[in-house]
């Protein structure tokens, strides 16, 4: 028989913590070199379920005609207002001019930060987030809402492009160990009260098996504060006429630079399959043979990823049967889902994530669920900009939430029911992570 649900013990989500009052800040700067000639870094790791405001528009929809002496007045006097609001306060765009309302979202003010945390400013708030969950699309939607800088723990997305080679900019000038700013936009403002910060920390591999998915507390804890940046090697001196070479350096920062944390969450029957399709993305990209015998193998629908599962799930059987840190029980349960090993990484993840921010580290830690920015898109962007304490400024920049595809269909009910066990099995947190809801 199949096992039976526990009722959920509660929900660690929707929490807004802290009193505002005021606190001493401190800014952190860019050199001027490295705040000009960037471009936009293109995100690794996740699909992007949105559509990011258009830059330039087209000529057609801005073209206009003077047809009276008033406009020929009044045009170049608008002209001459836009350029000196542009080169006020050292070349940075104001932030009051990205202040636009829509019908949907209006502006919030919310930097007046909590006494219980002491100066000097920025802090880091970690964004956790299992791969392929919504984490793009946080990023962006808060670095846009807010008009500030988001980081990140990986520099490869984070890294600028300059005349001279690749460099990575960490958070905090004196701090190289810090994670690494994204300055996608070179007319936004440095971080004034806690910073969006992404991390995947560990245990989320696709093609490995147990013992190199599975995580301790402490392995996983590592992971979530470990940095790598790009950086230029220093050069010898017989070398000065040379190309300055670069390489990637890991840091791991202190765990007392993180002072807060946000953790989204996404329905695990979505989860998995979006990343299954991410991945083949990225294989298919590097197949040798031709696209017809790739797509024929892995079409792009329910019979591709279950091709794909039982390729992984026979790949890794040897070590699932043989591993010391499966149970009996989690084994019998591996036999009846498919990618069963992706399933018992999510919850693992998840629980790790929970034991680090609340037992660990102790962090004020708000919940995001990914089906709620379709839900109630007002009360979670909201949310969250108050709980980083960050003023919404750039209404009218929100980029917009186009939701993934569900992929309920994929599995079988008795599927999702041997899902459902293994969470019951495997859940370490009393199903406080509310996984009731999904299945």
């Amino acid at each position: 028989g199949y096992c039976t649900m526990s009722s959920p013990q509660g929900n660690t989500g929707n929490k807004i913590y802290g009193t505002p009052t005021s606190v001493s800040r401190a800014d952190v700067t860019l050199t001027p070199s490295l705040a000009v000639n960037t471009e936009h870094a293109k995100l690794e790791g996740d699909e992007l379920p949105f559509k990011p405001p258009l830059k330039n528009a087209s000529p057609k929809s801005s073209r206009f005609v003077l047809t009276s002496n008033w406009g020929r007045i009044v045009v170049p006097c608008m002209v001459m207002c836009l350029v000196l609001l542009f080169t006020t306060n050292q070349g940075q765009l104001r932030r009051e001019s990205l202040i636009g309302l829509t019908s949907n979202v209006v502006v919030i003010k919310n930097t007046v930060l909590p006494q219980e945390e002491d100066g000097p400013w920025p802090k880091v708030a970690w964004l956790m987030s299992f791969p392929n969950s919504g984490t793009s699309y946080t990023m962006h939607m808060t670095q846009n809402a807010s008009a500030q800088y988001v980081a990140s723990n990986y520099g490869e997305e984070a890294h600028l492009n300059l005349s001279d080679g690749r460099i990575n900019v960490p958070l905090f000038e004196d701090k190289p160990e810090s994670p690494n700013l994204i300055i996608s936009y070179p007319r936004l403002n440095m971080p004034t009260s806690y910073v969006l910060t992404k991390t995947h920390c560990g245990g989320y591999c696709m093609e490995c098996g147990p013992d190199d998915y599975i995580e301790t507390l402490q392995s996983f804890k590592r992971r979530c504060l470990l940095s790598h940046r790009y950086e230029a090697l220093p050069l010898k001196k017989k070398d000065k006429l040379q190309q300055e070479k670069y390489r990637w350096v890991d840091y791991t920062y202190p765990e007392d630079m993180v002072k807060r944390a946000v953790h989204i969450i996404r329905d695990p029957f979505d989860n998995i399959v979006s990343r299954f399709h991410l991945h083949f993305k990225k294989k298919k990209r590097k197949w040798s043979g031709s696209d017809e015998e790739w797509d024929r193998n892995y079409p792009s629908n329910s019979t591709g990823f279950r091709n794909w599962c039982q390729y992984i799930d026979s790949k890794y059987q040897p070590g699932a049967e043989t591993t010391r840190f499966l149970s009996d029980e989690v084994r019998s349960l591996f036999k009846e889902i498919p990618c069963h090993s992706d399933f018992y990484k999510y919850i693992q993840w998840h629980n790790l994530a929970v034991e680090v921010t609340n037992n660990n580290m102790d962090l004020p830690t708000h919940v995001v669920r990914y089906e709620n920015y379709a839900k109630n898109f007002n009360q979670t962007l909201n949310e969250l900009m108050g709980f980083l304490h960050l003023d919404i400024v750039g209404a009218s920049d929100i980029p917009e939430f186009v939701p993934g595809r569900t992929y309920r269909e994929y599995y079988t009910k008795k599927e999702k029911k041997a899902v459902l066990c293994l969470m019951n099995e495997a859940d370490r947190n009393e199903r406080s992570l509310g996984y009731d809801e999904y299945v």
